[in-house]
């Protein structure tokens, strides 16, 4: 007979933090119109990649296919030739559940959108920024602004190869952001027409830098920015790992009875991040900035 596996039992800091979100998850499900997990979101028109993304997050129909049409018009669109490009087809503005990734970013497949138009419109979007377009999701593209604004600014070190220019901080937060991301925030919501970035965290852990600064950009955009704080006491570390382990996230919920407390986000909590910000020029400029591999292999058709 073999030996079963024994199996690994999650860490304190994986449970509480899975607790926080789901928390958080269902106060929005019940306090908001409509709410979404954000930290997923690296590209506009991506709810005809995703099942569980709807259009308050994200571009509808009518603004994709105009966008569309502005990228047939652009010298960046140069991926196929005019007359066989599959976003002068309507199947190609239909959900596509194969979608992945990781296949060839050149081909859109079956003639329906893929991750390779998702970063391409992004783009086009972003540099389009200041222009006077319509329809625009314009809570998505601040959004996804800043997202550019982050990436280029590492990017810019990396060509640069040069880091002077970046305080301590700075960094020391850059390192990992290669690793995983850490700067993305958890939830998008909207209510009565209003949208929300939020950020949960658990007792006493804080925003990172690169969240700080989605923050605040958010917030000077115009939108409500809040870090929902979840409140967790626990006597019995064991016993709270074993009730999340065994009976799930839910179980462990009502183990603990968390408390929220939602605090809005001020200008005044990093310093770093509102020196970063404060500079809109400055900062669209960054958000903004070309490098010589963004459009590498672009210049040549696929018939």
């Amino acid at each position: 007979m073999k030996n079963s596996k024994i199996k690994k039992l999650p860490s304190i800091q994986k449970v509480l933090g899975d607790i926080g979100e789901n928390f958080v998850q269902k106060h929005l499900s019940t306090h908001s119109d409509s709410y979404v997990r954000a930290d997923g979101i690296d590209y506009l028109t991506l709810h005809l990649l995703r099942e569980d993304l709807n259009e308050d997050f994200d571009y509808n129909i009518g603004a994709i296919r105009s966008l569309t049409e502005r990228c047939r018009n652009s010298s960046k669109c140069v991926r196929f030739d005019p007359s066989k490009r599959p976003c002068l087809k309507d199947e190609f503005y239909k959900k596509n559940y194969n979608a992945i990734s990781a296949l060839d970013l050149h081909d859109t497949g079956d003639d329906k959108f893929r991750y390779y138009c998702a970063t391409k419109l992004s783009k086009l979007e972003i540099m389009s920024y200041l222009e006077d377009f319509f329809p625009r999701n314009q809570f998505i593209l601040d959004y996804l602004m800043c997202s550019s604004f982050i990436q280029n600014y590492y990017s810019k070190s990396n060509s640069e190869k040069n880091e002077s220019y970046m305080t301590a901080l700075q960094q020391k937060e850059r390192l990992k952001y290669w690793i995983g991301h850490p700067g993305r925030v958890d939830f998008f919501a909207k209510n009565e027409g209003e949208y929300y970035c939020i950020d949960s965290k658990v007792n006493s852990s804080k925003l990172n830098l690169w969240q700080h600064i989605r923050m605040n950009w958010m917030m000077k955009c115009g939108y409500v920015s809040q870090i929902y704080n979840v409140k967790i006491n626990y006597s019995d570390k064991e016993k709270l790992i074993k009730t999340y382990s065994e009976d799930g996230v839910d179980s462990a919920i009502e183990l603990v009875k968390p408390e929220l407390h939602i605090i809005n986000y001020n200008y005044s909590m990093s310093e770093e991040a509102e020196n970063l910000v404060s500079n809109r020029e400055k900062f669209l400029y960054t958000a903004q900035m070309t490098f010589p591999w963004d459009n590498a292999g672009d210049s040549f058709y696929i018939d």
